[in-house]
């Protein structure tokens, strides 16, 4: 299973509260997803395309029962925290994250929304969780490391 499957498959259980990954939200009810992104708004959205499409596939559609926020610093890092407050403040019900820095960000303008990472090297390490086994928090994701040359992705997601 590749990286973008499993950070489907965990967002998609997030959006759902259920154990399964299931788009199915009661009668009405659309979900927000927030997407924090150091760079520029249009490449954040430009990169998610192919995110969008597999979630569409598990049956999250946008503009149906799933609206995608993204929230972009443009660059300037020193902005980034604000532009999370503004992210929080709009209501996900879970913020995707792809840089420790935007995890960081994400975690200091909340405690009780869900924070996914993906491809995090060194999650414990950089302070984003507790451990591998029990992340502890509201952050959860996937962290990838390199033995001898290969990739090996660790799939530790938590329900918060």
């Amino acid at each position: 299973m590749n990286l973008r499957r499993h950070i489907v498959l965990g967002l998609a259980t997030a959006l759902a509260g259920v154990a399964a990954p299931r788009a199915q939200t009661a009668a009405g009810q659309v979900r927000r997803v927030g997407l924090l992104a150091q760079g520029s708004r249009l490449n954040a959205i430009r990169l998610s395309k192919p995110f969008y499409e597999e979630m569409a596939r598990f049956g999250w559609v946008e503009g149906r029962n799933v609206v995608y926020d993204v929230a972009a610093a443009d660059g300037q890092i020193a902005n980034l925290p604000r532009v999370a407050a503004e992210l929080v403040a709009r209501g996900p019900n879970v913020i995707i994250v792809g840089s420790t820095t935007t995890a960081r960000a994400a975690m200091q303008a909340t405690t009780t929304i869900p924070i996914l990472f993906a491809d995090i090297a060194t999650p414990v390490e950089e302070g984003l969780v507790n451990s591998l086994a029990r992340p502890g928090g509201n952050v959860t994701g996937i962290a990838a490391h390199f033995d001898c040359g290969r990739r090996l992705e660790f799939v530790f997601f938590q329900p918060v």
